[in-house]
């Protein structure tokens, strides 16, 4: 949502700038009157877009209302986790990307979602674009997005072409048969079910 805001004032800004100056100044005076509207904008952007700082282990959006245990994404932990026989849900999100937000708010913070995951002794990473990782970006890349939202299932000692991508909207019934048929943690992957 503070993206919303910064994109607002810059377009304001941009406004104010269009009714200041004209076509026939000079260049300079155009300048000097762009100069205080861009630091105003600048510094309204630097307050209100203030990211968390520590990297993904202070990523937004890793505390949950309902209770989802998320971690933060790396390469190096998701091949632990699968080698150690776990499903893994990767959800590839942004504070800025408004459908991340909606799916988040309608989809994957709910307490039938949590419940499902829990069942199936689901582990859940959250893979924080909100500043630049050049990790994620290939992640996106090598699976044909431009962008986030991303969601990727991996089942439990499953192969990576096994690897179930949901769509960029969700709806709750897409995202529990997608788990469901991804299907429970393992003790490994020579072992059955966790749980049975």
């Amino acid at each position: 949502m503070n993206m919303v805001w910064f994109l607002l004032a810059l377009g304001f800004g941009a406004w104010i700038f269009g009714l200041w100056t004209s076509q026939e100044e000079a260049w300079r005076r155009r300048l000097l009157k762009l100069l205080p509207i861009a630091l105003t904008v600048g510094l309204f952007g630097a307050w209100l877009l203030e990211f968390p700082e520590g990297g993904r282990q202070q990523a937004f959006g890793m505390q949950s209302h309902v209770g989802i245990k998320w971690q933060p994404f790396s390469e190096d932990g998701l091949k632990k986790l699968r080698a150690d026989g776990q499903t893994v849900f990767v959800d590839f999100t942004a504070q800025w990307c408004m459908n991340c937000k909606a799916n988040e708010r309608l989809v994957i913070e709910t307490s039938e979602t949590q419940k499902l995951l829990k069942k199936l002794n689901i582990e859940t990473l959250k893979a924080d674009a909100t500043r630049f990782d050049p990790v994620i970006q290939r992640w996106l890349k090598r699976h044909g997005r431009a962008g986030v939202p991303m969601y990727l299932i991996f089942p439990a000692c499953g192969t990576n072409k096994q690897t179930i991508m949901l769509p960029e909207i969700l709806i709750s019934s897409t995202l529990h048969d997608a788990l469901k048929k991804a299907g429970p943690s393992r003790n490994s992957c020579n072992g059955a079910p966790a749980g049975s």
